[in-house]
């Protein structure tokens, strides 16, 4: 553990944060990583474009001068559910295939077994395709991946002891670039919240019509 780095450790293996200059390495031989704040911060990721077959490579900078984690769940157990803003790297593909955007990754552990959100957005966009009204309180899905414990080679995994939880409680890592949307608290009348409480609901009758089952 004393030569372990932050990924060894097991955090998030696509997040990386920057080195301490002008101090000296671990034991390991690597320097101080620096992972208080989300200052210099990076994500680089395999994941897959929206109805992309194979996986690509998108690379995003941590917006810390936006205000920093828009969201991050506090307790020990469960989903363990961040919310970063992101903004594509300059001079990469992602910058050239999303452009200057303000976006953000939503890191989460949800159980495998349950529907994944990624498909769930698909599906509901698509349906209302034709009420763009109601299609703009719904989130934008640049691109995705989901992968097991396996996968990730966690420590977990690779110890003798089984540390393994039973199947009805195996996690999964999902990670979800989205829109950035305005949070409900920033309408500013009335009016307009009556606005979106309809616009939902109406939207809501077209998954129903439609005979979707979220």
């Amino acid at each position: 553990m004393g030569r372990a780095d932050v990924h060894e450790m097991g955090i998030y293996p696509d997040l990386h944060f920057p080195t301490r200059s002008g101090k000296r390495s671990t034991s390991s031989g690597l320097s101080e990583t620096v992972f208080r704040t989300f200052d210099g911060a990076w994500l680089s990721m395999m994941a897959h474009a929206l109805d992309a077959v194979d996986p690509e490579r998108f690379e995003f900078n941590i917006d810390s001068e936006s205000g920093g984690c828009v969201y991050a769940e506090s307790g020990m157990v469960g989903r363990g559910t961040s919310v970063l803003p992101i903004v594509a790297k300059p001079g990469t593909e992602t910058e050239a295939k999303l452009g200057e955007e303000t976006l953000v990754a939503k890191l989460s552990w949800p159980h495998a077994s349950r529907r994944a959100e990624d498909s769930l957005i698909i599906v509901v966009r698509r349906l209302l395709e034709k009420k763009p009204h109601y299609l703009r309180h719904i989130v934008e899905l640049k691109c995705s991946v989901t992968r097991t414990m396996d996968q990730m080679g966690l420590p977990r995994v690779k110890v003798k002891i089984n540390l393994r939880p039973e199947q009805a409680d195996e996690r999964v890592c999902r990670t979800l670039v989205l829109q950035r949307c305005e949070r409900l608290e920033t309408v500013a009348s009335v009016e307009d919240f009556k606005t979106i409480f309809i616009d939902v609901v109406r939207g809501e009758l077209v998954l129903l019509t439609n005979a979707v089952t979220l």
